[in-house]
């Protein structure tokens, strides 16, 4: 996805937004937070493919 190619329109109140920034913030690791904002995803109603595995599973 090329951020400079697409349009985002601010929304500082915007409280899906907000627990997305907040999910980062308390990140203990990448891979956490990845697992979070998918988990969140999912529950928002936003379908989203399991992760690709690298290790060949």
């Amino acid at each position: 996805m090329d951020l400079d190619k697409t349009y985002i329109r601010p929304q500082p109140y915007s409280r899906p937004l907000r627990d997305i920034a907040r999910i980062l913030e308390e990140r203990t690791s990448d891979a956490e937070a990845l697992e979070q904002l998918r988990i969140f995803l999912i529950r928002s109603g936003i379908p989203v493919k399991e992760p690709r595995r690298s290790d060949g599973e």
